[in-house]
């Protein structure tokens, strides 16, 4: 049996730490899957039970030298920062007097002198070498003892070669450099602190969405009100919901009514009305009135768990560019020990001085950061997905979020994208032959057997019209003739009411014809409304060179119209297609436009956007298959499917700007410091605070600047 476990693992520092656990988990047989997110400090395994148990999983990565547990959402575990900062403020405390006494030195001042004794100094560097530090030493104890390098096999390198240095110098006399090794270990610290910070902040989406989920809810039985908890909710139970109460789970008013504010789920500021027969959606807020409704899902069925279950798997997946960094990190901590070797060895046959060459090779040792590439694209991809969620849009993993910058083309459904959906009869015309109440009867009990939406706004319009229909029609053998219409027998006589036999001059619309033994009785003109922004939407995506689309099961003049009036070139139209086409038409335009997007309700559309690059599901928040696509809108608007493609542009280059700025600090900072222009101390500040400017940099994407 395939299982898919999420795990919380603590101690990885950086890419190289990842990246290991990865490596060694893909080798054991039965593994099928690993994804490490490195700034979550989670990990994502799929494994086939009957090969590998998790029991030794979490073993494999203990021996690797990490913590390793089970992920408990529910306890919304955080990654913990006050053991990090006992340390810091334990490292400051001892490593401030080496450095006031480093200053005096320099600046020859005669005060305090006695913190220049070698003693004292031995005295407050020890505790911050081996308190402060122990992590490092650990890390890279089981790195080393794996076969591996990472952050912190750098980190004790480094300081471990001052603080011995220093040690030997004061029994054979020398410069000591207890200050370095001490203030290194408390900035690397204090990086670590900042990073752990913002990349909580980076993560306060999918918090907040979590926070949504009410805890409680009120159930109505034999006549009593009682409390219980969320978990203990059945498909079925009667559930009443007051005002400023949250919806417990999804279900149907069947009593009352509510302004329900649905913005945490679509994206929609205004709340909505709601009254009986309406849906409603887990997590969100009644904002005014009472109303009892029907629960249609359990606490873990709800649109809110799906939308959260999402979002927490574009943050645990990883985008195609995170290859690169990957690789990178594989070689980059052998390659700075063995360019820290060199630098030593050039510095000691140039100037015969130990002290200088040991600096320079400890520079070279704490300036590297493997940390802020393994960071640059995670990161990105965690802030992005969270801002995308709070618009309504979400993307099903980090592929998605990547690749929709890709596309060459987007193909638009018709009916309920790039329209409203909301269909209405405009005008029945009959032939007079047979009387219209039993022509209305006829057809109401025909369409009533069909979901598609002609027919539903066709028994609805019927409904409305007519007072005298007559409910003694029969009509045996009703069947879906699929693609054209409904077909049955009256009296022995063959009723077909769908697509006309042949052409019928009307105004642009949807014609419905009703035919008894092929003999044309009359028909309806059904219409549907443009969207607002469909036209603005459609110009923006063109003006951004991506060729659209538009494919309908409508006739053409009916096509052409709609073409029309969102300014879409005429040939860019794909009109009378039946829905077991669209993959079809959809698979030649990828032949020719290398990547494609197609924009749908994801539902009727499956097997067109299944054939897509990147498939976009549209719904208005209830009535969306959301495991359907690459891309959920929660809203209806068309707008919001450009923001999709904007967000996608703006973390691409987020992503390339952090991998640009973490290549570009150690292609800088490693020459500089082996070159002897760079002081460990300086090297060291700038390694604490280079993961913290990409985290920084990602979170300005919480910021993005949509235009709908």
């Amino acid at each position: 049996m395939v299982k898919n476990v999420k795990l919380s693992i603590s101690g990885m520092t950086c890419a190289a730490c990842s990246g290991r656990i990865e490596k060694k988990l893909k080798k054991m047989d039965g593994v099928l899957n690993v994804s490490v997110n490195l700034p979550l400090q989670t990990g994502e395994v799929v494994f086939d039970e009957s090969k590998i148990q998790l029991d030794k999983i979490i073993k494999i990565i203990e021996d690797l030298g990490y913590g390793a547990k089970l992920f408990n959402k529910n306890l919304n575990e955080e990654i913990s920062e006050k053991w990090i900062l006992i340390k810091i403020i334990v490292g400051f405390i001892f490593s401030i007097p080496l450095f006031l006494g480093m200053i005096f030195h320099l600046l020859n001042i005669r005060y305090a002198e006695f913190l220049m004794n070698p003693y004292v100094q031995l005295i407050l560097a020890t505790p911050v070498q081996f308190y402060c530090g122990f992590q490092f030493y650990k890390g890279a104890y089981h790195n080393l003892k794996t076969g591996g390098a990472n952050m912190d096999l750098l980190v004790v390198l480094g300081t471990s070669a001052a603080y011995i240095f220093s040690v030997f110098n004061i029994f054979k006399g020398g410069d000591l450099y207890f200050e370095t090794s001490a203030i290194l270990i408390t900035l690397v610290l204090f990086g670590k602190y900042m990073e752990a910070k913002a990349t909580g902040k980076a993560s306060d989406a999918i918090k907040k969405l979590i926070d949504y989920a009410p805890k409680k809810a009120k159930v109505i039985k034999d006549g009593n009100i009682y409390e219980i908890d969320i978990k203990d909710i059945k498909v079925g139970d009667l559930l009443l919901v007051g005002s400023g109460d949250k919806v417990p789970v999804d279900g149907e008013i069947v009593e009352g009514k509510g302004l329900i504010d649905e913005s945490m789920i679509t994206g929609e500021s205004l709340p909505i009305d709601k009254t009986v027969g309406d849906r409603v959606i887990g997590g969100t807020i009644n904002k005014h009135y009472i109303f009892k409704m029907i629960a249609s899902t359990t606490s873990e069925g709800t649109i809110l768990s799906q939308i959260i279950r999402l979002i927490e798997n574009v943050q645990t997946s990883k985008a195609p560019i995170q290859r690169f960094a990957d690789k990178v990190s594989n070689i980059f901590v052998p390659s700075v020990v063995g360019i820290s070797i060199l630098t030593f060895l050039g510095w000691y046959t140039y100037s015969h001085n130990l002290s200088t060459a040991l600096i320079n090779a400890v520079a070279v040792l704490v300036i590297s950061c493997p940390c802020a590439l393994g960071l640059a694209t995670p990161t990105s991809i965690m802030v992005s997905s969270g801002a995308s969620a709070k618009k309504g849009i979400l993307f099903k993993d980090a592929a998605a979020i990547e690749n929709i910058n890709k596309i060459k083309a987007i193909i638009f459904d018709k009916t309920g994208t790039i329209t409203t959906g909301k269909i209405y009869v405009k005008k029945f015309q009959s032939t007079g032959v047979l009387d219209e109440n039993i022509l209305f009867s006829l057809v109401k009990k025909v369409e009533s057997h069909s979901s598609h939406p002609l027919a539903s706004a066709i028994v609805e319009y019927i409904s409305n019209k007519s007072s005298l229909l007559m409910d003694d029609v029969d009509v045996l053998d009703i069947e879906e003739k699929s693609g054209s219409g409904m077909m049955g027998y009256w009296s022995g006589k063959e009723l077909f009411v769908g697509k006309p036999y042949t052409p019928i001059e009307e105004e642009p619309g949807s014609i419905v014809a009703i035919y008894i033994e092929g003999r044309l009785e009359g028909y309806f003109l059904l219409q549907d409304q443009l969207k607002d922004d469909a036209a603005d939407v459609v110009g923006r995506f063109m003006k951004d060179g991506v060729e659209v689309f538009l494919l309908t099961g409508d006739n053409r003049k009916t096509a052409d119209f709609f073409a029309e009036k969102i300014g879409l070139n005429r040939n860019n139209v794909i009109s009378e297609v039946l829905p077991s086409e669209k993959a079809d038409y959809v698979s030649k335009i990828r032949d020719t436009k290398e990547f494609v997007a197609m924009v749908g309700d994801g539902i009727n559309d499956a097997p067109a956007l299944a054939t897509a690059d990147i498939a976009i599901a549209m719904g208005n928040g209830t009535d969306i298959a959301i495991e359907s696509a690459s891309v959920v809108v929660m809203r209806g608007d068309l707008g919001a499917v450009y923001n999709a493609f904007k967000i996608g542009e703006y973390t691409l280059k987020n992503i390339k700007q952090n991998l640009f700025w973490a290549l570009f600090y150690n292609s800088l900072g490693i020459p500089l410091a082996a070159f002897g222009f760079l002081n460990p101390i300086i090297a060291g500040t700038a390694m604490a605070f280079s993961s913290v400017s990409v985290v920084s940099n990602a979170l300005r994407l919480r910021k993005m600047r949509l235009i709908y």
